[in-house]
């Protein structure tokens, strides 16, 4: 990643500001290399909405439209520039369209852990209306709860079916997902059989999931398990779901891994805009959550939605004292 839309100043090692000469930062080669965010700069923090970022022998000072964009993290050292005494700081630069991201649109928020207790699914719903997050994704038992819980309200109740395995028989998977509707689900996570795909047997694939999509007739999401498999099962599996018509192709139960930049750009890839690909598992930061985004992902599934929310919101170049 560059940083992209940051007006820049490059200035000499000593700050001589009478020197400066205005440039963007996207494209420059002498500011700092265009800056690979994939490593920690350090950099001065001065007041106002600037980072002081130090490379080598050369000091850039980058205007932030918005403070989101920079996440400054504090170390140790002092130092002192234009008679300012300033703290030295790692800089980590996120790209200007991340702030614009109402992530809260993308959360499913998820309660799969096999401890989940009522009392946490009511914790998980008041969580979700209060953040405005799209879903909550419970166990098939806590659907009618979730469904009392959330009636009127924002988000909306999704669960999952014949998981996390999805070796449990078609007829099983289509019992589970329609008692699941009549419970008050509207969105469905069904976790395809593996090992069908592995073994060949692509027609019982997508017989099972069709079935599920037109007797159900809510929203289907085809979790496709990505890290157990090789990308050509990977494009294998999501072209058999989409011909089923699935409504959002997943990649993880998170119970294997999580999701990837990699993996969602591959569904994108498979998916040409006929669906939504759901990222799911492992998201603790926020820039995993842009990113994922970034690639494609059009919803994320995540037990850490208001961590992420905190993240975010957090004031991105202020000291933590």
């Amino acid at each position: 990643m560059l940083i992209d839309g940051l007006e820049a100043i490059g200035l000499g090692k000593n700050l001589d500001k009478s020197n400066r000469s205005r440039s963007s930062c996207r494209g420059s080669k002498n500011l700092l290399q265009n800056v690979n965010l994939s490593e920690k700069k350090s950099a001065v923090f001065l007041p106002g909405r600037s980072v002081w970022i130090v490379s080598g022998l050369k000091i850039f000072e980058c205007f932030a439209p918005k403070p989101d964009i920079v996440r400054i993290i504090p170390q140790i050292s002092l130092d002192e520039r234009n008679g300012q005494q300033a703290v030295m700081w790692q800089a980590r630069i996120m790209e200007t369209d991340y702030p614009d991201i109402d992530i809260a649109q993308y959360i499913e928020h998820s309660l799969l852990q096999v401890t989940a207790t009522p009392d946490r699914v009511q914790q998980w719903c008041e969580q979700a209306e209060q953040m405005k997050f799209v879903t909550v994704c419970v166990p098939p038992t806590y659907v009618r709860q979730a469904a009392d819980l959330l009636h009127g309200k924002t988000p909306k109740v999704c669960t999952v079916i014949g998981f996390p395995s999805g070796t449990t028989t078609a007829a099983v998977k289509l019992y589970e997902a329609q008692e699941a509707v009549e419970h008050g689900a509207v969105e469905l996570d069904v976790m395809i059989n593996l090992g069908l795909l592995k073994a060949g047997k692509t027609e019982e694939i997508h017989r099972e999931i069709a079935q599920i999509c037109e007797e159900t007739g809510q929203t289907v999401k085809a979790i496709l398990e990505t890290n157990l498999l090789t990308d050509a099962e990977k494009r294998l599996a999501a072209e058999i779901c989409l011909d089923a018509g699935v409504a959002f192709l997943k990649t993880s139960t998170g119970w294997n891994k999580g999701a990837t930049v990699a993996d969602v750009r591959l569904l994108k890839e498979v998916a040409k805009g006929q669906v939504g690909i759901k990222a799911s598992g492992g998201i603790r930061t926020i820039e995993q959550a842009y990113d994922l985004i970034k690639a494609g992902a059009t919803r994320l599934g995540t037990s850490r939605g208001p961590d992420l929310l905190r993240q975010r919101d957090r004031l991105a170049i202020e000291p933590d004292n």
